[in-house]
């Protein structure tokens, strides 16, 4: 009987020791998960890379990889660069929206002017006699005054123009600007020429030191509607350089006196 029990304990044993043997020669499946979970935490560590990428601007990616997809970005690419180069290759033609017999006056002047108005931007233009005769006597013309913010001008002026139709162009862009047609009193004698003036009144304290670009606009309707032509600014000065802030004008009067 003793030894039937030594026997099945024995069978057992080696039934136990067979069975850890197999194991040990299979595949450690326990041990292929954090192997797993480790390449997926590194995939979310480069996407995460690629996301903070795309935010800063440094890489373009989340492009896709297929060339059928690349050729289409490098073909709106061609595209862009064949308009830019058409827009360089028929540049516009500046001198026709230049009005002959106005000038604008370098700079601008403070107005402390009614008290109700606060203080103010004077800017001037030069007419010839021979243009405000013909705005005088002929009731399709007027001469107005065009002003805004600099930056306006810049962000409507895409090829970088000295000149181009304004008004149209900040219409178009839905920019606030001030149009206001001069009446008589805007003027006055200067020798066998004219000067115009016009005030920048209203400024509120927040845009004391923004600059805003003045120039004369003449205006002419027709049939197919209204062309405007606009004033030159003297040799060396750009819209940009005559660009004047409440604030630079009223620390320069200052500085003069």
């Amino acid at each position: 009987m003793k030894n039937i029990f030594y026997i099945i304990l024995s069978l057992l044993l080696s039934v136990v020791l067979l069975g850890g043997v197999y194991k040990m020669t299979q595949p450690q499946t326990s041990d292929s998960t954090p192997n797993i979970s480790q390449s997926e935490s590194i995939t979310d560590k480069n996407e995460e890379d690629d996301s903070q990428n795309d935010s800063t601007g440094n890489e373009d990616s989340g492009a896709p990889d297929s060339s059928e997809d690349g050729s289409e970005d490098s073909s709106g690419a061609e595209e862009g660069d064949n308009a830019e180069d058409t827009a360089l290759k028929n540049p516009v033609n500046v001198a026709s929206y230049i009005a002959d017999g106005l000038t604008m006056v370098s700079g601008a002047s403070i107005y402390l002017g009614e008290e109700e108005y606060g203080p103010a931007i004077r800017f001037t233009c030069s007419v010839s006699a021979e243009v405000k005769e013909e705005v005088d006597n002929d009731a399709n013309k007027e001469l107005a005054f065009l002003i805004a913010p600099v930056e306006f001008f810049d962000e409507v002026n895409v090829n970088n123009y000295t000149y181009m139709d304004w008004v149209t162009a900040l219409d178009n862009a839905g920019k606030a600007m001030i149009y206001s047609v001069l009446e008589e009193d805007n003027f006055y004698a200067n020798g066998d020429n004219y000067m115009a003036r016009f005030r920048l009144q209203n400024v509120m304290y927040k845009n004391m030191n923004r600059e805003f670009v003045c120039m004369m606009v003449l205006a002419t309707k027709t049939s197919g509607g209204t062309t405007y032509k606009y004033s030159a600014y003297p040799t060396g000065v750009t819209y940009r350089s005559n660009a004047r802030s409440v604030a630079y004008v009223a620390a320069a009067a200052l500085n003069a006196n």
